[in-house]
């Protein structure tokens, strides 16, 4: 989200940079205090922080987002879609910049 937010505080829309910084710096609280998502045993509770209870149905949809399920609520949401393909092209470059100087030869 960093990415994000500066280009808004560079546009000279501060207060919309300021609320989303805000709002980030909320979100990454209310899922740390949680747990620490060390391992499975620590994962992090983000569905219940939402106040929403995943019913334990999900799926990887066409357009390549998660889709998980959760139990009936007020609103009548179904479900949330989480949309995870720029983490994933993030992780890979990182990957590769990592093991760039690696050279395997046969």
């Amino acid at each position: 989200m960093q990415s994000f937010i500066l280009p808004l505080s560079e546009s000279g829309d501060t207060l919309t940079a300021a609320l989303t910084a805000l709002k980030q710096n909320m979100t990454s609280r209310a899922i740390l205090s949680t747990f620490d998502g060390l391992t499975g045993s620590t994962a992090w509770h983000v569905i219940s922080i939402l106040g929403f209870h995943f019913v334990g149905s999900q799926m990887l949809t066409n357009n390549r987002c998660d889709y998980l399920e959760v139990t009936e609520n007020q609103g009548k949401i179904q479900g949330f879609y989480f949309e995870f393909n720029k983490m994933l092209k993030e992780e890979s470059l990182n990957l590769k910049s990592e093991n760039s100087h690696l050279h395997i030869g046969y």
